[in-house]
């Protein structure tokens, strides 16, 4: 039964995640600057064309040519393409003069073949990324390569925090996030009702039920060591857990990596390795290796993202729950981030702007959004969209919510650094021990300007 979500995350200011190599970071970023930011003659791009008209979002601006107006949207989640394309297909329905096209690209390349589009001057109209999370909303921002949103579409239903992941400078360059992603504890039921094993209230408990595993030759948890932002997750996750009070206080640059209370919680973090919580390959153990680890029932428990849920649950035999690690205090915390790629940018030079402005008004509407809902991959932002898997309507309850501290690195990055990419390499270095955690601190700090997040 579809369950509307309550959200009471309204107002905190975060991020995500999460969750890949951001691949040819610098190349892209030299190719962007290279890229002329005024139109041939010198000037600023004007925005009269795009807030001439202000098109509904049912019905696209009027057409006296009998010409189809073509609009292409970029996004890299391939397995959202049927949801996209059956809304696309009522929308054309309903706009018979507009033919809307769908294509997911690889994300490996997606950035790539994006920022190559943008020099080309053949750009998608619609296009999705990160948002201000990474640097490459920024970068096509700077290249004049997005229109600003700023009165042409209604964001009067979004958290303040899904706004401000659009924003560049304050100024809205992007539809804001509908969906959040949360990173929690997926476990095996089976295994723990054979060890008589329940869900930890505390973090004592969670403690204890690591204990328990290991002691009856059980892996209690599979981390993929090889994949940089799989482990970064767990990392996250855990570090958040310990000290919650220092994650707080460094996304608002009143804490570095050099505080205690980080240097014990990662301590006690790398412990878990050493106690065997990890098994003993999860060093050479990847991101598919670890989620088919899981699935065959060689571990009992996996800290992934909410987008995990069809991956990890799409076999009949595994009877998979989820909860949120507690902390020490008993505290249900929430790592959750802006699933920004359900927003889209509009081409600034697109021949089409005000159908493209339409187009992004529709994937806003509630209709289209519970499609996406449907597939099971995040939990909604929005009051107004439903779901259905029991898993998110569990990840839903969200008691306490718990900034990525991880993402605060992109907005300290000093120029010329791409400390999140860093963050990524180094802790698999750390983990890894080809660092010491005295020189990964030494190092990232280095790259970092806390003054950004006060």
């Amino acid at each position: 039964m579809p369950v509307h979500v309550q959200n009471n995350t309204g107002g905190f200011s975060m991020r995500m995640k999460f969750m890949r190599n951001f691949a040819a970071v610098t190349a892209m970023a030299i190719a962007l600057f290279a890229f002329s930011s005024c139109d041939s003659s010198g000037n600023e791009p004007k925005m009269s064309d795009a807030t001439s008209a202000m098109p509904s979002a049912s019905t696209s601006a009027n057409q006296t040519s009998s010409e189809k107006v073509n609009l292409t949207i970029y996004n890299w989640h391939e397995e959202r393409e049927a949801a996209y394309k059956e809304t696309i297909a009522e929308y054309n329905k309903k706009n018979p003069q507009v033919n809307a096209v769908y294509e997911a690209k690889s994300y490996d390349q997606y950035y790539s073949l994006l920022s190559t589009a943008i020099q080309a001057g053949e750009a998608p109209d619609l296009f999705t990324s990160h948002g201000s999370k990474t640097m490459y909303l920024s970068q096509f921002v700077k290249s004049n390569a997005c229109l600003q949103l700023d009165g042409l579409i209604d964001t009067s239903g979004y958290p303040d925090n899904c706004i401000k992941r659009a924003q560049i400078d304050g100024k809205l360059y992007m539809s804001p996030a509908s969906f959040y992603d949360t990173i929690c504890v997926y476990y095996n039921k089976d295994i723990f009702n054979q060890y008589a094993l329940k869900e930890p209230g505390t973090y004592d408990e969670f403690i204890n039920i690591c204990d328990t595993l290991v002691k009856n030759g059980v892996q209690p948890i599979v981390v993929a060591g090889k994949t940089g932002w799989s482990q970064i997750n767990d990392l996250v996750s855990i570090i958040t857990e310990l000290a919650p009070d220092w994650s707080v206080d460094f996304i608002y640059g009143k804490a570095k990596l050099s505080d205690p209370r980080f240097i014990d919680a990662y301590k006690t973090y790398i412990s878990f390795a050493d106690k065997g919580y990890f098994g003993d390959n999860y060093q050479a153990t990847d991101e598919n290796g670890s989620c088919v680890f899981f699935q065959a029932g060689k571990a009992a428990m996996y800290i992934a993202g909410s987008w995990m849920i069809s991956s990890l649950t799409e076999s009949k035999d595994l009877k998979v729950d989820c909860f949120y690690l507690p902390t020490k205090d008993g505290k249900k915390l929430t790592p959750y981030a802006e699933d920004t790629c359900t927003g889209y940018s509009v081409y600034a030079d697109s021949k089409n702007k005000n159908e493209a402005i339409a187009l992004l008004k529709f994937f806003m509407e509630p209709a289209a959004l519970d499609k996406i809902a449907k597939i099971g991959f995040s939990v909604p932002a929005l009051n107004s969209v439903t779901v259905e898997h029991p898993l998110l309507v569990k990840m839903a309850q969200i008691d306490t919510p718990a900034e990525l501290w991880n993402d605060a690195f992109t907005v300290y990055s000093k120029d010329g650094y791409n400390a999140l990419d860093d963050l990524v390499s180094l802790s698999q270095k750390l983990l890894y021990e080809q660092m010491t955690l005295d020189e990964f601190i030494s190092q990232m700090e280095s790259e970092l300007d806390y003054t950004k997040g006060q």
